[in-house]
């Protein structure tokens, strides 16, 4: 009897042992990750946080990012793939008023240079044989 209990006891230690390990190890990893995406892409201003990724492949901002960069809910975000990295960008989507600015602003400047809608067809056959040259 008093056997078992050194062997049940033993066991526990045996786990105690390996999570702390398991434990250590990760944390290590995370420091040595954090710093150097710290020293790589953003000194001291960058901040690191860990994510989970749900099943459905969705993570979780935390909210202080969120603050700090302004983005709420339905905000649209680039993300890009560097290496093992995955990075999130904003973004923000032209509205259609944004888009007609842009018009008013191209044709002003067309105007300006002495461009006529005429013009076009002759530019853009222009540019279609200089690309197939």
């Amino acid at each position: 009897d008093s056997k078992q209990q050194y062997k049940r006891t033993y066991n526990c230690f045996e786990i105690f042992i390996v999570s702390f390990i398991f434990v250590a190890q990760w944390l290590s990893i995370w420091y040595i990750i954090s710093k150097k995406c710290l020293h790589s892409y953003g000194g001291d201003n960058m901040a690191v946080d860990v994510l989970s990724v749900s099943s459905k492949g969705q993570i979780v901002l935390p909210m202080e990012m969120r603050k700090k960069m302004s983005i709420e809910a339905g905000a649209k975000l680039a993300a890009y793939a560097l290496g093992d990295m995955i990075m999130l960008k904003p973004i923000d989507i032209p509205t259609e008023n944004d888009f007609k600015a842009s018009l008013d602003q191209f044709a002003s400047w067309a105007e300006d240079v002495g461009y006529k809608e005429s013009d076009v067809d002759d530019i853009v056959k222009s540019y279609r044989k200089s690309k197939r040259s």
